[in-house]
């Protein structure tokens, strides 16, 4: 039963990263860097062509990378939980 709680909590914190992730990802693409990106394509002679399949892609690649930061974190946590006691001393 722990173990269930302990991997519901690590796929709600991963996908809430991977949300914040999204969000900040969004911002920078399509509100900072977005002119600059559409003169460095025309620059280049490029278009960009639209295509669903690839947004798609990345935003679930963004998710699972969440996922891995919170089990990272997840596993990386305990090994430094003794030496923040010895610390506080």
């Amino acid at each position: 039963m722990t173990a269930e709680i302990r991997i519901r909590r690590l796929l709600i914190a991963g996908l809430v990263a991977g949300l914040i992730v999204n969000i900040g990802e969004a911002t920078l693409h399509a509100g900072i860097l977005g002119e600059a990106t559409t003169a460095a394509y025309a620059a280049l002679n490029r278009t960009v062509v639209p295509n669903v399949m690839n947004l798609v892609l990345l935003i679930a690649l963004t998710f699972a990378q969440g996922i891995l930061m919170a089990w990272l974190y997840a596993v990386i946590r305990p090994g430094f939980r003794s030496r923040d006691s010895r610390c506080l001393r």
